[in-house]
């Protein structure tokens, strides 16, 4: 059957030979959760490719964004680290720029509103924009302006004439979501005051590699970026890099500070660093992608050997029914995935559905509390885990009964 999500074009070069390096098979969308545990739902290939122009590894299938954002069960409000992160983040731009009431903000992909209620409390102008219909109702509910559409050309022409040009365009963990990003850099022009930012926090290719978290990859992340081919993307549609953090969210990231080529902003040496630094980790060897795939292969055999291992009655479940669960159960296959009763998550979305093609229940805080203790407890958002470890100590569930997620 014709695959018409397929792409053999590079997103930010348009080369068409780019190299697929790893393949995951064909895996449910991660968060299009089961409503019953015999709904059915379509897969997809799910398989990263190596571009030998520009050097961005990303996925050779797209999802239409209506499929994968529309109605989406990440709700970011929920978790206290997410919480703390986008709170020092509205620190950081308010006193690294000098925001005041005077100006305006906007934040793509503002889910609940985590970050705008940061910006309220400041006194800055701002507005956020969604396209998930469920998660714009409760960020407008509570009184924190949100757009509900995607960003793009036209809604940025609206918002400008709306609203005005602004000082500071926040992407957090939104931009690698994002298909056609030539219209997006154009959509930043469009509203960018000269002297204006566009701050963007994206999971770092490396850490990938590093710390084989392949679960990281599905669906939704269309594009795995390391700095240089982030540099070519912007340098070649009038924008450059003025400033870059690594950061330690979602395993791993890096916060990128762009401006127009025009602006006062010097670029300084940060990025030219990391330049450097990939250059010596053979960025543009495709033998780095192949090892990685291989060792990916080799992760799942040790995993799987690793839970069929345990004895009949020991009881696991897991905790967190994040995407990257989606992906890494999947992978492992059903008949490993069978061995987990079921999965915990604090989320109201999703309580009560299963985990799409393995059909694993997922439940309540109150359920691993009603029921007997489990002996061990997989913690599938290993990117908490801290916060997991400090509230297991308040269900009075020792340290000791806590797994890492196979995160080696």
């Amino acid at each position: 059957m014709e695959n018409n999500n397929y792409r053999n074009k590079c997103r930010i070069c348009n080369c068409s030979g780019i190299i697929e390096f790893l393949n995951l098979g064909n895996l449910p969308l991660a968060n299009n959760l089961l409503l019953s545990i015999d709904e059915k739902k379509e897969t997809f290939p799910l398989s990263l490719a190596f571009c030998p122009e520009c050097y961005l590894v990303q996925l050779t299938n797209v999802i239409s964004p209506d499929k994968l954002f529309k109605n989406y069960l990440y709700s970011s409000s929920t978790i206290k680290t997410l919480d703390n992160h986008f709170k020092d983040l509205s620190n950081i731009l308010k006193h690294k720029y000098g925001l005041n009431n005077k100006s305006f903000v906007i934040d793509i992909g503002s889910n609940d509103g985590i970050l705008l209620k940061h910006w309220k409390e400041h006194g800055i102008k701002y507005i956020g924009i969604e396209p998930s219909t469920n998660l714009s109702k409760i960020a407008n509910d509570n009184d924190l302006t949100t757009i509900n559409d995607y960003f793009n050309i036209k809604s940025a022409l609206k918002i400008r004439k709306t609203y005005g040009r602004v000082n500071i365009i926040t992407l957090s963990n939104v931009f690698a979501h994002i298909d056609n990003i030539k219209d997006t850099l154009i959509s930043f022009n469009i509203l960018l005051k000269k002297n204006g930012v566009v701050v963007i926090e994206v999971p770092y290719v490396f850490d990938m590699l590093d710390n084989l978290t392949f679960d990281l990859i599905y669906h939704e992340h269309l594009s795995y970026f390391s700095v240089t081919s982030l540099n070519k993307l912007f340098s070649d549609n009038g924008f450059k890099i003025v400033d870059i953090e690594h950061i330690d969210i979602h395993g791993g990231s890096i916060r990128v500070y762009i401006t127009r080529k025009e602006s006062d902003f010097d670029g300084g040496l940060t990025w030219n660093n990391y330049l450097h630094y990939e250059k010596t980790r053979d960025v543009n060897n495709l033998n780095i992608y192949d090892n990685f795939s291989k060792i990916v292969y080799n992760l799942r055999d040790i995993i799987r050997e690793d839970l069929m291992n345990y004895k009949e009655g020991t009881m696991l479940v897991g905790f967190g029914a994040p995407a990257k669960c989606t992906t890494l159960l999947n992978f492992l296959g059903e008949d490993v995935s069978k061995t987990i009763k079921y999965i915990i998550d604090e989320s109201e979305f999703k309580r009560g559905k299963y985990v799409p093609g393995v059909r694993i229940p997922i439940l309540g805080l109150d359920s691993l509390l009603a029921y007997p203790q489990p002996d061990i407890i997989i913690v599938f958002a290993w990117n908490y885990l801290e916060e997991i470890k400090n509230k297991s100590l308040e269900w009075e569930i020792g340290e000791q009964n806590v797994l890492i997620h196979f995160k080696i």
